[in-house]
């Protein structure tokens, strides 16, 4: 490269040095800077965005919280719960640390400004009455805001923690090598990061940045999917693709979290959520575009079902034109039971019923017609592989020193299934880890010169300096912002929410051609604001990404959890179902490569307990529907008023006069 344009400028960075540096700033990137900064570290936030305009931001603003919907919560039922429905894929620690950290990741909530319901007497939370999708108990905690709630609490620990920020920054890379130490924290380290590179956009600025630690708390892969996701446009992978050449290994990258229920038109909607499982009622049923039931007791499913039976119905042609399934819940508005509903919808959920009244229709909106949906992008499952403490792992298991990861940028903890409401969890949970265990980590090596890592910054450097140097570069009519939008079609095709062998296979083809496409884009040479080069980083960190989704699909043979195969080979008494294993990809030489990773099944009585559990909810259900109407609607509005938050003994009175006005209206 050196030779090849020996004419060429350097580009001349900014130099900072600080502790800590953390990239990203919703609720994982917020818990860690202020976590490292109020242990004493000097921290340097940098986000893309504005401060916390992140997907926590628009959020439902549900939040797990151990013990606040039942005394019989324990720390081992929440572990046991999270692994087993992500189907054993997840790693113990992780869920043990999320069941361990749940109370007091809110409890640090509440003590920068968030407010939720409280249990009388108590000063705790009151969660839902309902469990949210795949939980077995209810303890998932609403707020009145949503989202926003969650975030200011986020934005008030950054503002108040004496934390220094960027906003419009992006990070280019972290700067990573062999490791060289030989204190005892470094025994079990290959490679050690040293801090990284920032383009700042809006001064057209780069700076390097030399930290003893880094924390990767900047979001998932979504918008690789768009317009099919309803996440912040940020979401182009930058996580994976940065750890991963710092030599870190990735885990999952398959298990892609679609939510069901989404707008599948018009346009200027599609993607945007307009329910979860539990929002669809006790007799809310999925439709296929011949009017059958695909799927019914839908209140006591998780997503992962719900969005399969739509992508099923899509590729067997029983979808609409544009993929889409029917969500009826009309049955729910019916009699006294239905008023409450209505009610309860328009409490908890009154953003998406504005979407649907906008995308839809008042009939829509008022449950008298059938919602049109498919799935949409929303979650990422995998991701980097790391320790209980965050710290990233490479791919013989050994930990890159000072390089840690948090949120949804961390891999490992919800296997093939993320349960309803983790997500703002452990984004505080394992934030608050990371940002600890990366303070103590730069406390015990301060040793770091300028003079240590010039070669390390003078290699990045020149990498990026390249790209501003080739005259055919800035002639070049192809722009990355047009790969992007070509990479985002060919994912949704190839490796959105149902996938085949032949269809993941071409979707990886393609991506190659993309990538070749990319080395000869255009790229402007003005430094600031350049929207030719931020499409570039986040193009081709996308198609890092969508070139490892596609190699861990390759590597299942058959559905898990978020993974739908579509032409799997179903198990038999000959071919049984193998056991829980994850898919690790890794960058080496410049080629990415994937192998299983056994995980071991959790106990046999520990799977069946939950199993149990499930389809006890989902015969509830099943019961309830086919109930003679009065009892099914006295029943119904106790339900429903419960999950408005009333007493028990006023759902009771209020029911039993329900049930007192239609026996006198029968007379």
């Amino acid at each position: 490269m050196n030779e090849a344009n020996p004419s060429r400028q350097l580009i001349s960075p900014l130099r900072q040095e600080y502790d800590v540096l953390v990239i990203g700033s919703g609720g994982a990137g917020a818990a860690a800077a202020e976590s490292a900064a109020a242990q004493g570290a000097r921290v340097l936030m940098v986000s893309k965005d504005p401060i916390v305009c992140s997907d926590s931001k628009i959020s439902e603003g549900i939040i797990t919280v151990r013990g606040s919907g039942s005394d019989r919560d324990s720390e081992q039922t929440l572990a046991a719960n999270v692994r087993i429905q992500g189907d054993d894929l997840g790693e113990p620690t992780l869920a043990r640390g999320f069941a361990q950290d749940s109370k007091a990741a809110y409890q640090w909530l509440s003590e920068h400004g968030i407010k939720s319901t409280r249990k009388p007497d108590e000063g705790q939370p009151q969660a839902m009455s309902i469990a949210m999708g795949g939980h077995t108990l209810p303890r998932s905690v609403d707020h009145a805001n949503g989202g926003l709630d969650y975030s200011h609490a986020c934005w008030s620990a950054i503002t108040q923690g004496q934390i220094d920020y960027l906003e419009d920054a992006w990070c280019l890379d972290v700067y990573s090598a062999a490791a060289s130490d030989t204190t005892e924290d470094m025994a079990a380290s290959a490679r050690r990061v040293h801090g990284g590179l920032i383009y700042h956009a809006s001064s057209g600025d780069f700076i390097s940045v030399k930290a003893q630690a880094v924390v990767i708390a900047c979001g998932g892969l979504s918008s690789m999917y768009f317009p099919n996701t309803d996440t912040m446009k940020g979401n182009t992978g930058d996580a994976y693709a940065i750890a991963a050449r710092a030599g870190a290994q990735l885990i999952d990258m398959e298990q892609v979290q679609f939510i069901p229920f989404a707008v599948s038109h018009p346009p200027s909607y599609q993607g945007l959520v307009i329910g979860e499982p539990i929002s669809a009622g006790a007799l809310g049923v999925i439709r296929d575009a011949n009017d059958k039931i695909l799927k019914a007791e839908i209140m006591g499913r998780t997503r992962a079902e719900c969005a399969a039976v739509i992508a099923r119905a899509a590729a067997d042609g029983r979808a609409s034109d544009n993929g889409s399934c029917y969500l009826d819940l009309s049955e729910n508005i019916r009699g006294e039971s239905g008023r409450v509903f209505v009610e309860l919808m328009q409490n908890k959920i009154p953003g998406l019923l504005k979407i649907v009244r906008a995308a839809m229709g008042p009939k829509a909106a008022q449950f008298k017609q059938a919602w049109q949906v498919r799935p949409s992008a929303h979650y990422l499952m995998g991701g980097v592989q790391a320790s209980e403490l965050g710290e990233a792992l490479d791919c013989q298991q050994q930990k890159i020193a000072g390089l840690y990861v948090a949120g949804q940028a961390l891999g490992g903890l919800h296997g093939s299934n993320r349960l309803g409401s983790t997500s703002l969890a452990e984004a505080i949970i394992f934030g608050r880890r990371a940002g600890k265990a990366a303070h103590q980590f730069g406390e015990k090596n301060k040793n770091l010169s300028w003079n240590d890592i010039a070669e390390l910054e003078a290699q990045v450097l020149t990498g990026y300096s390249d790209l501003f140097n080739q005259p055919s570069r800035v002639s070049s009519k192809t722009y990355p912002i047009t790969i992007s939008r070509q990479l985002q079609k060919a994912a949704w095709q190839g490796i959105g929410p149902g996938r085949t062998v032949t269809g993941v296979a071409q979707a990886l083809s393609q991506f190659e051609v993309y990538q070749q496409q990319l080395q000869d884009c255009h790229i402007d040479t003005d430094p600031i604001w350049n929207q030719s080069f931020m499409d570039y980083i986040e193009c081709r960190n996308m198609l890092f990404c969508a070139q490892a989704v596609a190699r861990s699909a390759q590597l299942r043979t058959h559905s898990v959890g978020a993974h739908v195969q579509l032409d799997e080979i179903k198990p038999s008494l000959w071919r049984a179902t193998p056991g829980p294993y994850s898919s690790a990809i890794s960058h080496q030489q410049g080629e990415l490569k994937a192998r299983k990773l056994d995980r071991q099944a959790s106990p046999w009585l520990a799977r069946n307990k939950i199993a149990l559990q499930q389809n006890g909810k989902i015969l509830m259900f099943k019961i309830i529907r086919r109930l003679p109407f009065k009892l099914r609607d006295k029943i119904l509005y106790r339900i429903y008023h419960r999950a408005l938050g009333q007493p028990d003994q006023v759902a009771e009175a209020a029911a039993t006069k329900n049930t007192q006005n239609i026996s006198e209206a029968g007379q």
